[in-house]
């Protein structure tokens, strides 16, 4: 088992490397030879990368059937991602920002397909293809994640829309790939919807994802559904909820589908009923704002479960060495105990034949002079 080497201490102790990319590299340098960590390093190439893109990855999390999807479109205005009344997303799906729409399919053996649409109706066929659950049977297409590019404006600094498949639904495989890409994640918009409310499965969730970052904020989606009224005690319920599992944030009340309709019809009473401008602002104005400063929190927060992943996994490295060590320790003592056992049988089998010995010898020795005085007796009798 190979440690961390004391010759780069000096590395990460001087002065100079005191940013996130100088203790990124040195950690990988002090990793690098040894066997098992491949998984790590390649998640702190990750890191390193996500630091130098500058990127913020916004995943728009929750339940199946919540709206998420419908949000996406709503925010970009434009149809890009499909939708159905039955579950559609199953592949993670990265919208960025370009002047053109293009997209990348990224398979999991890591090879790309390239696609430039020429609208948003032809990207949407093309996407259905790879990210839609009823096309793409349990990822049978082996696809990772897909990357859009489009010229939308609440993209353009640098804010990466994510949107992820839906928890809960009876494709329990697409619950498993939302609960494994979490940790690639800066922020996420968690959508619940007021029908019906929120329910213990999201709470478990919730848990699972504050675990991967600090910056959730959380959308009520589907308000046209109830009267004002109806809202208030709606919004109370969550609120409620919220704060008895430790999470007191706003509460951004929308109807996706309103914002949407409204912005493709350009109806503007409409898309201020939605009330989506707040939640457009917010990403625009404040998180881009703050972009910086979140994405060096969630690298570092990040960061931190790497290493307390890599130093479990060298205690239980330690611990499995250790194991064989006293297993054979343990074999030694009963081999030596063994080992004694057979020197004082073998002793005994040795003392008992040179009891044996001798008494033969002492035999041998009382018959030859009982011969030899039957001899001299049988000569002298001849003789006379």
């Amino acid at each position: 088992m190979v440690g961390f080497h004391p010759g780069h201490q000096s590395g990460i102790q001087d002065a100079s490397c005191n940013n996130l990319e100088c203790i990124v590299s040195y950690i990988i340098q002090s990793i690098s030879d040894l066997n098992g960590y491949q998984y790590h390093i390649e998640n702190l190439n990750d890191l390193l990368k996500k630091h130098k893109q500058q990127n913020l990855y916004l995943a728009v999390v929750g339940q199946v059937k919540r709206g998420k999807s419908t949000l996406i479109n709503a925010i970009i205005g434009e149809e890009i991602l499909p939708f159905s009344i039955i579950p559609v997303t199953a592949i993670p799906t990265f919208l960025k920002y370009a002047e053109s729409l293009m997209a990348n399919i990224v398979f999991l053996d890591s090879k790309k397909q390239k696609f430039v649409a020429s609208d948003a109706q032809q990207m949407r066929d093309f996407l259905s293809q790879y990210i839609v659950e009823e096309k793409n049977p349990e990822n049978k297409l082996k696809v990772s994640y897909v990357e859009v590019f489009l010229p939308a404006d609440v993209l353009k600094e640098g804010i990466v829309l994510i949107d992820t498949p839906g928890i809960g639904s009876t494709y329990l495989h697409n619950t498993e790939t939302t609960l494994n890409f979490l940790p690639k994640c800066d922020a996420a918009l968690f959508v619940t919807s007021v029908d019906p409310p929120v329910t213990e499965v999201e709470i478990d969730f919730l848990k699972r994802l504050s675990s991967h970052m600090k910056e959730i904020y959380f959308i009520l989606n589907k308000i046209d559904y109830l009267s004002e009224k109806e809202l208030a005690v709606s919004e109370k319920f969550f609120r409620d909820v919220l704060k008895k599992n430790g999470f007191d944030t706003e509460i951004f009340l929308i109807s996706a589908k309103m914002a949407f309709t409204g912005k493709k019809e350009k109806d503007k009473e409409m898309v201020e009923k939605s009330r989506i401008e707040k939640i457009e602002k917010f990403i625009t104005s404040v998180i881009a704002r703050n972009k910086k400063q979140m994405i060096e929190e969630s690298l570092r927060n990040k960061l931190d479960n790497i290493v307390s992943d890599i130093l479990t996994t060298m205690e239980i490295e330690i611990k499995s060495l250790n194991m064989p060590v006293k297993e054979l320790e343990g074999k030694l003592n009963f081999l030596r105990e063994q080992f004694a056992g057979f020197e004082r049988e073998k002793n005994m089998i040795l003392d008992s034949l040179e009891g044996d010995r001798n008494r033969l010898h002492q035999d041998l020795e009382e018959y030859s002079e009982e011969i030899r005085k039957k001899s001299k007796a049988y000569f002298e009798a001849i003789i006379k």
